[in-house]
C-alpha cells in the first residue's frame, strides 16, 4: 500500500516494513504495509490507540477482539502489560499480526484465527477492544460482555453514527 506513511501514534512512530528491519529506532513500533485492517491508520484503530492511552499502566490484561495487524496488543505489551489474547476471524489478519509482533520483540499469551462464536476460552480481561462490524458486535454481546472484568473496561469500534442509540443501551453490563 503505497499510502501508509510513518505516522505517529500516542507516544510511537508507526513504520511500515516490507522486509526485516535490521536497526531499530526507539519509539517505533514496526508494521508490515497494508497486509492487514488495523494498521493504526485507520480512524476506527487510531480511536482505539487513544481510548486505551487513557488507561495506560492501568491495564494488567487485554483482550483484542478484530485484531487486523497486531497494533493494539503491541502497544499493551509494551505499556508492560502482563496477560494480552487477540484474535481475528481473518487467518491472514492473524498471520500478519505474528509478523508484527515478532518485528517487534513483542510475545503475547494468546493469538489466534478464530470467529468468536466458535471462541472456546474463557477469561476476564481489565480492557476487551473489539472492531468488528456492528451486526456481529450485537449478535455476540452476550459473549463480548463476558470477557469484561467487573468494573473494568469495553472498548469498541466501528459503530455507525445512526446506530449509536441502539448500541448504548444493549452493551450496558448491568442486564447480564
Amino acid at each position: 500500500d503505497a499510502e501508509f506513511k510513518p505516522f505517529k501514534l500516542l507516544n510511537y512512530r508507526v513504520i511500515p516494513f516490507d522486509k526485516k528491519v535490521i536497526k531499530k529506532k526507539k519509539g517505533a513500533i514496526y508494521l508490515r504495509q497494508g497486509k492487514a485492517f488495523g494498521s493504526g491508520f485507520h480512524p476506527t484503530t487510531k480511536i482505539m490507540a487513544e481510548l486505551m492511552g487513557k488507561k495506560k499502566g492501568k491495564i494488567e490484561s487485554f483482550f483484542d477482539v478484530g485484531l487486523g495487524a497486531g497494533l493494539l496488543p503491541i502497544i499493551q505489551k509494551k505499556w508492560g502489560c502482563e496477560k494480552v489474547w487477540a484474535i481475528d476471524i481473518s487467518e491472514r489478519a492473524v498471520e500478519e499480526a505474528a509478523v508484527n509482533l515478532n518485528e517487534n520483540g513483542v510475545a503475547i499469551d494468546r493469538l489466534e484465527a478464530v470467529d468468536l462464536r466458535k471462541f472456546k476460552k474463557r477469561d476476564k480481561f481489565d480492557l476487551v477492544a473489539v472492531n468488528i462490524i456492528f451486526e456481529d458486535l450485537i449478535l455476540m454481546r452476550q459473549k463480548i460482555l463476558s470477557f469484561v472484568g467487573s468494573e473494568k473496561y469495553l472498548a469498541v469500534s466501528g459503530i455507525p453514527v445512526k446506530y449509536l442509540d441502539e448500541f448504548r443501551p444493549r452493551f450496558e453490563k448491568g442486564d447480564l
